[in-house]
């Protein structure tokens, strides 16, 4: 319902259904996060399995793609003794 032929538009109302010529419920704007954020998680949603390899790379909130980071175990070595900046709570203890 929202598709125009140089992009999509936003409703005014959802409850609204558009008709053809009837454009009194449309925007006549796209939000930049729409192709950015929405239309990538569309394409990740029904792409293949294999389209990305998830063990390579992980997603913002904003659908960035970011290669991930392996590190090796003994970077781990010493966490026990690491400080936190700020204090932790535990609820429910």
């Amino acid at each position: 319902h929202c598709k125009r032929d140089l992009g999509y538009v936003g409703l005014k109302d959802i409850n609204k259904p558009t008709s053809s010529g009837d454009d009194s419920n449309m925007v006549d704007e796209m939000p930049s996060f729409f192709i950015a954020e929405t239309l990538k998680y569309l394409l990740l949603t029904f792409a293949p399995d294999n389209y990305v390899d998830l063990d390579e790379y992980v997603f913002t909130t904003e659908a960035h793609p970011l290669r991930r980071i392996h590190l090796e175990s003994s970077c781990f070595e010493n966490v026990s003794s690491v400080q936190p900046v700020a204090p932790i709570f535990v609820f429910g203890s």
